[in-house]
């Protein structure tokens, strides 16, 4: 037996079960993917160039660039394994606070600002915080804590828009300038095995789920949800400077067309594996659709309910994707041999001859000698 691997308790049972080592990703696959997805990107930025005036044309990239840093978002997060579902209500409570900083509290803008941006950070970095001490799934952690937010953004500027001055005016294509370099950008750091590994490597056992899994486990839902609240708090300032006061948007309405876009950019629900520049051809793509919508008149409930049958059609390219990356191994198990069968022992003792000599014959029945002449009868 091999000195290195430990003998089992009882033969039959295994002594050592190695877990395989995980395929390398299939690139090719997501720039594939990618390549479908430009193609529709052209196809739309064309129709809109044609149908409508260069005036919505225009305005769409500063849009894109808004829905795009909640987008890239929701997509990191993914990408750690730790769907972050407060993304739309970490944007609305930044809108909301610089909106009380300035008006209630006098503060000048660019403070309201920055103090909106850390203490969104620093709400995303204790849900984030909170889903790696419970190992509870983030999506709960996030779900909970983005109503959360919402319902607190929604008290302290009670449902009304409040006229706020930018300290940088309405740089529209700055932050569509900023979420190409985040999201493509990202993208590209991502492809590094150790950054992958480090933010998406730790999983659970998967015998069973339920098991606090340490924290060593949870470092990928710290560092994602904390991020993508960083990325959130950023497009909740972008959204102040573009509509020059707060929003009094559903946090829901602007995470699902972020969700939307991270899976039609064909992000992973199970983590880790992502393309390059997916997200961002996704949202030209959902902007686009919604902006041709909006232009021609359609209700605003037909865009959400074209941007929610986005989303579905994003999770069937997840599953066509996953199913096109390659298979772990199965995992070999090694078994103890059985000892080999004993007669049971005998009870006369065996002679060490080889072969034991003929035992005699019996002598024959005993009888009278015959009887001599003159002898007595």
């Amino acid at each position: 037996m091999n000195p290195t691997q430990p003998p089992g308790p009882v033969f039959g049972v295994p002594l050592a079960a190695a877990p395989p080592a995980a395929p390398r990703d299939r690139l090719i696959v997501h720039l594939a993917w990618e390549g479908v997805l430009l193609f529709f990107a052209m196809v739309l930025l064309v129709a809109l160039l044609v149908t409508t005036p260069s005036q919505l044309l225009a305005n769409l990239f500063p849009q894109a660039g808004i829905s795009g840093l909640l987008a890239a978002a929701v997509a990191f997060s993914l990408r750690t394994g730790a769907p972050n579902l407060a993304a739309g209500g970490m944007a609305v409570l930044t809108s909301a606070l610089i909106g009380v900083f300035v008006v209630q509290a006098g503060m000048p803008p660019a403070a309201a600002f920055a103090l909106a941006l850390v203490l969104v950070t620093v709400a995303g970095l204790v849900l984030g915080a909170l889903a790696a001490v419970l190992s509870v799934p983030a999506w709960a952690v996030t779900l909970l804590g983005g109503a959360v937010l919402e319902w607190l953004a929604l008290g302290l500027v009670g449902g009304r828009g409040v006229p706020v001055p930018s300290p940088i005016g309405d740089p529209g294509w700055l932050w569509f300038l900023l979420f190409a370099l985040v999201s493509i950008g990202g993208g590209l750091l991502w492809l590094v095995p150790g950054v992958r590994a480090a933010l998406s490597g730790a999983r659970r056992p998967v015998a069973d789920p339920g098991r606090w899994a340490g924290l060593a486990a949870g470092a990928g839902a710290l560092a994602g949800i904390a991020v993508s609240g960083l990325l959130a708090a950023v497009a909740g300032l972008a959204l102040v400077t573009r509509l020059h006061g707060t929003t009094v948007g559903s946090g829901q309405s602007l995470l699902l067309s972020a969700l939307a876009a991270a899976l039609l950019g064909g992000t992973s629900l199970f983590g880790r594996r992502a393309g390059v520049a997916g997200t961002f051809l996704a949202v030209l793509i959902v902007t686009s659709v919604t902006s041709l919508l909006l232009f021609h008149g359609a209700p605003t409930w037909m865009t959400g309910l074209v941007t929610a049958v986005l989303g579905l059609l994003g999770l069937g390219a997840v599953r066509l994707l996953e199913s096109l990356q390659p298979v772990a191994a199965p995992v070999q198990v090694a078994f103890a041999p059985p000892p080999p069968p004993q007669s049971p022992p005998s009870s006369f003792p065996q002679s060490s001859s080889p072969q034991s000599p003929p035992l005699p014959s019996p002598p024959p029945p005993f009888s009278s000698p015959p009887r001599g002449p003159g002898e007595p009868g």
